[in-house]
């Protein structure tokens, strides 16, 4: 990955990720060539990693990033939905379990706000059929689709040129 001058054409590029320089306040452009690349930006190490390693990292990622953020969402549309400023403690352990290992979610009915889970926790790489409903589904097994899924909630700052 390299860092873009003002006279590269940016649509050259398969990727370019898209940072502010903390120091000078200054728009960076970083070329990358591969998905793969573009990981390795914002997984440190990515590209030394086996393929185990690999996917464990992206699902990390996910569930440090992704899931918090609509975590936050979800936390306060069920507040905003049943007209509380704070959650109940019969409500909390319900709206947690939403988050547990061990959940399993038939049907998502918020219409808002969807549910956003890790393909690996479903079928067919488990026995938990997938839910339904308002749900995103993040194909972790896929590069692409995990940087797609940064992009679109706005925790990544990519251009993806498909020509």
């Amino acid at each position: 990955m390299t860092i873009i001058d003002n006279d590269t054409d940016l649509t050259a590029l398969p990727f370019v990720v898209i940072t502010l320089d903390k120091d000078t306040q200054e728009t960076e452009y970083h070329g990358c060539k591969s998905a793969s690349e573009v990981l390795d930006f914002v997984i440190d190490g990515y590209s030394d990693l086996d393929d185990t390693e690999a996917l464990k990292a992206r699902i990390s990622l996910i569930e440090d990033s992704v899931i918090p953020v609509i975590a936050e969402l979800i936390y306060g549309g069920y507040l905003a939905e049943n007209g509380q400023k704070h959650l109940e403690q019969r409500d909390e352990e319900i709206l947690l379990s939403r988050f547990k290992d061990d959940f399993e979610i038939i049907d998502w009915t918020h219409e808002e706000i969807p549910l956003i889970v890790a393909s690996t926790q479903f079928s067919p790489n488990t026995d938990t059929p997938r839910p339904t409903g308002n749900v995103e589904i993040i194909e972790v097994d896929n590069e692409l689709a995990v940087i797609r899924a940064l992009a679109s909630k706005k925790i990544l700052n990519v251009l993806e040129n498909n020509g």
